[in-house]
C-alpha cells in the first residue's frame, strides 16, 4: 500500500513537472487548447491549399498533354504525308534513273551530234571576216560542257545563220594548183560558194586554214541574174569537177561493153530502118485503099492486086492471092526476129560479163589476200556495170520489136481483108456475067 501511494506521489510529481513550462507559458489550459484548434485550422487551410494547388496544376498539366497529344498527332501526320512524298519521289526518281540509263545511248548520240555539229559550224565560220563574237570558238568536249557553252553555240549558230544569208567580199590567199600563193578577192555566198574573179570556184580546206581552187574547174554557166550555190562547202564543186565522162565511166566494162556496144549499134540500125520502111509501106497501102481502080506497084497492095486481075478463073484466082501472099508477107516481118534475138542476147552478155568480173575480183582478193571491203565493193561494181549495158541496150529493143511486130501485123491484117474482099467481089461479077 506503501508503495502504491509512493508511486502514485511520484506519478503527480513528474506530470506536475512536465506540465509546468506549458502552464507557465499558456497561462493556463484553455488558452492551450485553442492554440491548438487555431494551429489545427492553419493546417487544414494550408493543406486545402496545398490540395487546390495540387489540382490546379493537375488540370493545367491535364490541358498541356492534351495539347501534346494534339500535337503528336499532328506530328505523325505531316511524317506520314512526308513519308509518302519521301517514297514518290523516290519512285519518280527511280524511273527516270531508268529512263536515263535507257536512253543513255541517245544521249550519248545527242552529245556528239552537238559537239560534231559545233565543230562544223566553228570550222565554216573561221572563213569569214563577219564572226566577231567575243568568246568565240570555245570546243564542246564529251559531256563536259555547260548551260553557257550550249547558250555560246546557239549565238554562234544565229550568227552563221545571219551570215548565211550575205555575199560578203574578202581579199585572202589562195593557193594554186601548182603551189603559187597569191591574194585574190573572193566573193562568199553566204559559207556555201566561194568565187574569184581570177581564178574561179574556190574550196575551204580546215586543215589548212586556206583557200584552193577547185582543179578542173565545174562547168558552170554564170549571169548576172543567177549565182550557184553549193550547199556542202565546196566538196560538190570539187566532185562535179571531177566527175567521170560516159567513156570513162564505161570503160571498166571491157571487150563485153564493146560487144554489146555493138549489138546496140546493129539492133537499132535495123529497127530503125524496118520501122521506117514498114510507116512508108504502110502509107502507100493506105492511099492505094482509096485509089483501087488505079494501081501502083510501089506498095504491096497494089502488086497483090494487080496479079490478082491476070487470073481468069476462081482457082486460079486463089492460087495467084496464095502466091502472092506469101511472097509479099515475108518481107513484113523481115528484121523482127534478128531484133529479138539481140533483145535477148544483150542482158546475157552483160550478165557473162558481171559474172567474169566477180570471178575477177575474187580471185585478185584471194592471190593478194586483200580484205578492203571499199576494194571489193569497187569490184563488185564494176562488174556490174556490163549488166547495166545489157539491160539499157535490151528494154529498148525490146520495146522497138513489139512496135516493129505490131505494124507488121497491122499491114498483113488489112492486105488479107483488102485482098479477100476483091476476091469476093470478082466472083461474084464473074457469076453475074455467066
Amino acid at each position: 500500500m506503501k508503495n502504491s501511494t509512493k508511486y502514485v506521489s511520484l506519478t503527480w510529481v513528474i506530470m506536475c513537472s512536465l506540465f509546468t513550462p506549458i502552464f507557465c507559458h499558456a497561462g493556463t489550459l484553455e488558452q492551450v487548447l485553442n492554440d491548438l484548434k487555431a494551429s489545427g485550422k492553419r493546417d487544414i487551410s494550408a493543406y486545402k491549399k496545398i490540395e487546390n494547388d495540387k489540382a490546379v496544376g493537375l488540370q493545367d498539366i491535364k490541358k498541356v498533354l492534351t495539347l501534346r497529344n494534339q500535337q503528336l498527332v499532328e506530328i505523325n501526320r505531316n511524317n506520314r504525308e512526308l513519308e509518302e512524298k519521301i517514297l514518290s519521289v523516290q519512285n519518280a526518281l527511280h524511273t527516270k534513273q531508268q529512263q536515263v540509263e535507257k536512253n543513255k545511248q541517245a544521249i550519248d548520240d545527242i552529245i556528239a551530234l552537238t559537239v560534231a555539229q559545233q565543230k562544223n559550224f566553228i570550222t565554216n565560220g573561221e572563213q569569214f571576216s563577219g564572226w566577231n563574237l567575243s568568246q568565240v570558238h570555245q570546243p564542246i568536249v564529251g559531256s563536259e560542257f555547260t548551260i553557257g557553252d550550249l547558250r555560246q553555240f546557239w549565238l554562234e549558230m544565229a550568227e552563221q545563220f545571219v551570215i548565211s544569208g550575205q555575199v560578203v567580199k574578202t581579199t585572202s590567199e589562195v593557193i594554186l594548183p601548182s603551189g603559187e600563193v597569191v591574194n585574190s578577192e573572193i566573193i562568199h555566198t553566204g559559207p556555201f560558194s566561194q568565187y574569184s574573179i581570177d581564178y574561179g570556184w574556190l574550196k575551204f580546206e580546215p586543215s589548212r586554214q586556206s583557200w584552193f581552187q577547185i582543179q578542173p574547174q565545174p562547168e558552170i554557166e554564170l549571169s548576172m541574174s543567177s549565182w550557184v550555190v553549193d550547199p556542202s562547202f565546196g566538196y560538190a564543186f570539187d566532185s562535179f569537177s571531177q566527175r567521170d565522162g560516159w567513156f570513162a565511166k564505161y570503160k571498166p566494162a571491157g571487150i563485153i561493153g564493146v560487144l554489146i556496144t555493138l549489138l546496140a549499134i546493129v539492133g537499132f540500125s535495123i529497127g530503125v530502118a524496118r520501122l521506117f520502111v514498114l510507116t512508108k509501106e504502110k502509107r502507100a497501102v493506105d492511099n492505094q485503099v482509096t485509089q483501087l481502080d488505079t494501081l501502083n506497084d510501089n506498095n504491096m497492095l497494089g502488086r497483090v492486086v494487080a496479079e490478082l486481075q491476070t487470073s481468069k478463073t476462081n482457082q486460079q484466082m486463089e492460087d495467084i492471092v496464095d502466091a502472092s501472099i506469101s511472097r509479099e508477107l515475108p518481107w513484113l516481118n523481115k528484121g523482127i526476129g534478128t531484133l529479138a534475138v539481140l533483145a535477148a542476147i544483150a542482158p546475157l552478155m552483160g550478165l557473162l560479163g558481171t559474172v567474169g568480173g566477180i570471178i575477177e575480183t575474187f580471185t585478185a582478193i584471194t592471190t593478194q589476200g586483200v580484205t578492203n571491203s571499199d576494194l571489193l565493193s569497187g569490184g563488185i561494181a564494176e562488174a556490174l556495170l556490163t549488166t547495166k549495158l545489157g539491160l539499157l541496150v535490151a528494154i529498148p529493143l525490146l520495146i522497138l520489136h513489139c512496135v516493129i511486130r505490131s505494124k507488121a501485123q497491122v499491114l498483113a491484117e488489112v492486105i488479107e481483108y483488102q485482098v479477100s474482099s476483091l476476091v469476093v467481089d470478082m466472083r461474084y461479077r464473074k457469076g453475074d456475067k455467066c
